[in-house]
């Protein structure tokens, strides 16, 4: 374990019983990605218990571990930033910073490229009790509040943020999940400040711009246009020295706002072509597999074998000529893609294959919060340097039912008139973010409690996307 430490307001023997019970495999892992693990643990010392979080910092390829020789690692900056803020008055709260470890490359015992190569630095901070990202909170509960509660929230929110920028902070990556909510006492606490610039003076209209692009960036996948108002408002009533009015101000963060997130779609797209936290792949002598993390359990076994993929263990629910859809277990269905003729061989070596460009293209939607089914495997089969064809594994959107099959069943007009509203916001972003479906069809749109899924997505092609919608 790490070495050299650096500590604060920790007593004796607090690195080495730490060290100990990390090599032990002690703690939860809250997340983990081949970059990052985050852990959870209590330890016991001098008659007290010590709740703390633990990130480790890796150095899985040739580039990070030339990186960590130039530069600080995020850890070394989080460390710096909450030194500058913990226990200050009048600035956000931070979680409190114990211990900072480092062990060189040197020290590491496998020297080869994966997760547990190269020089690790270790971050443990104290685990704040009762506490819940305040994405979470508005997820799972905004819908349901009342006017007054929600208009509570936004002023809470907007006084944080408005605290935030006078102590000099540009988070850089400020979005609900990085702001934890103490249910007790409704505190907002600032985490994740690795990328964070903390400055000595408040921050310039241009710098509280940024801020407030990549939290807008969240809300404007969430929240209508008229909260995202109602907040910005609330904010300008806690900081008057903005230079613009509400009208102007609110026009030029939506156009930045866009703007993000065309390039932060961009960037999550180029996840699917490499190994990393969300997304794996491998290539054999006849398959291709790609699939989504996590995978559910169910689907480890084909991942490992490829060919049990293909017999259709389940009953058949839809068989057509192109494709065959059948059931693999609850909550799971598999569409195996058929060849249908010779041509389509030097066709999908043109263009890419149906189960590529299902694959790609059922995750680029979901990543721009279009309602699709999540594609947890992908297998593509080759015979020799050809594609013959392939499967994918999915989740089961249910209870649910095609379109036409739902205007079958006669619902009430409501809820017909609720339906078409849904699935014109729906047909509307879906163009404005430069898509096209070129088999649009009641049959290819799935309906669940009112809400529309897109089907089929291996057909939909992608072209430029609106500057401004």
């Amino acid at each position: 374990m790490p070495t050299s430490w650096k500590t604060l307001h920790v007593p004796p023997g607090f690195t080495a019983l730490l060290e100990q019970a990390l090599a032990a495999g002690e703690g939860t892992v809250i997340k983990e990605s081949p970059a990052r693990r985050v852990l959870s643990l209590d330890l016991a010392l001098e008659g007290r218990t010590w709740p703390l979080v633990v990130k480790e910092y890796r150095c899985p390829t040739r580039t990070d571990r030339l990186r960590w020789r130039l530069s600080a690692t995020g850890a070394h900056r989080e460390w710096h930033n909450l030194l500058r803020l913990w226990g200050r008055e009048g600035v956000p709260p931070v979680p409190r910073p114990l211990a900072l470890g480092t062990r060189s490359a040197a020290e590491e015992p496998s020297p080869g490229p994966g997760p547990g190569s190269g020089p690790v630095t270790v971050l443990v901070l104290e685990r704040l009790p009762g506490v819940e990202p305040a994405s979470a909170i508005l997820e799972k509960e905004w819908a349901g509040w009342p006017c007054s509660v929600r208009r509570a929230w936004q002023q809470r929110l907007a006084h944080w943020l408005n605290l935030l920028h006078q102590s000099g902070v540009e988070h850089r990556d400020l979005h609900p999940g990085n702001i934890l909510v103490d249910r007790q006492d409704e505190r907002l606490y600032l985490i994740d400040l690795a990328d964070a610039r903390v400055r000595r003076r408040p921050l310039s209209p241009r710098e509280k711009q940024r801020n407030l692009v990549i939290l807008n960036r969240y809300f404007s996948q969430r929240l209508t246009r008229t909260a995202r108002l109602r907040f910005l408002a609330c904010l300008l009533q806690e900081d008057p020295h903005w230079e613009e009015p509400l009208p102007d101000l609110a026009r030029r963060l939506e156009q930045d706002t866009w703007r993000s997130c065309l390039a932060f779609w961009e960037k999550r797209d180029r996840r699917l072509r490499r190994q990393g936290k969300y997304f794996g792949h491998r290539r054999e002598k006849r398959y291709r597999v790609f699939w989504h993390r996590p995978l559910p359990a169910e689907l480890e076994s084909p991942r490992e074998a490829p060919a049990h993929l293909f017999p259709p263990p389940g009953p058949v629910i839809k068989d057509g000529r192109a494709s065959t859809l059948y059931g693999w277990s609850p909550g799971l269905l598999v569409k195996r893609y058929n060849l249908k003729h010779v041509r389509n061989l030097v066709g999908d070596l043109i263009t890419g294959t149906r189960v590529r460009r299902g694959w790609a293209m059922s995750h680029r939607l979901l990543h721009r919060g279009l309602p699709t089914p999540l594609l947890h495997l992908a297998v593509e089969k080759r015979c020799g340097p050809f594609p013959c064809g392939g499967a994918v594994a999915m989740e089961e959107v249910a209870p649910a039912g095609t379109l036409d099959r739902w205007v079958a069943a006669g619902p009430a007009p409501a809820e017909r008139r609720r339906l078409a509203t849904r699935l014109a916001r729906l047909l509307r972003r879906f163009h404005d973010l430069g898509f096209a479906h070129g088999d649009l069809k009641s049959s290819n749109l799935l309906v669940r409690e009112g809400e529309p899924f897109l089907l089929d997505t291996d057909v939909i092609r992608a072209y430029r996307a609106l500057p401004y919608p």
